[in-house]
């Protein structure tokens, strides 16, 4: 996953918000990332002892960046499937009784829904 420029992230930003009900929880956005990340790096720890900010800007920009990607590209049952996985942290299980589908169609349209943003990443 390419990180986009500051500029690019905030135009992208503004284009689609979530509401203040839809935030992610920490599991909830770690899976998201991890699911949409083409490659992940892992960092030590041990390396690092003061937070680096500006680390922590770009990674506030990148989860509002996700975020507005998710409600720009995803629409309908696929966005309800992600919200509900990931913002929710519900089971498949849990979002094909709460959708009335079943738990293969929540993970069909699951995995579908994680391609197409992973193109638009």
């Amino acid at each position: 996953v390419s990180m986009p420029v500051t500029r690019a992230s905030r135009a992208a930003m503004r284009g689609g918000e979530l509401d203040s009900t839809q935030t992610y929880s920490e599991e909830g956005e770690e899976a998201l990332r991890e699911a949409v990340a083409s490659v992940s790096v892992e960092y030590d720890d041990a390396e690092i002892s003061v937070p680096d900010h500006a680390e922590v800007y770009e990674e506030m920009e990148y989860q509002a960046y996700v975020a507005s990607k998710v409600v720009t590209v995803l629409s309908g049952v696929d966005l309800d499937v992600i919200k509900l996985r990931y913002y929710h942290d519900m089971t498949q299980d849990e979002v094909g009784q709460a959708l009335g589908i079943s738990k293969q169609a929540v993970s069909k349209r699951e995995t579908a829904a994680l391609e197409k943003l992973k193109r638009k990443l």
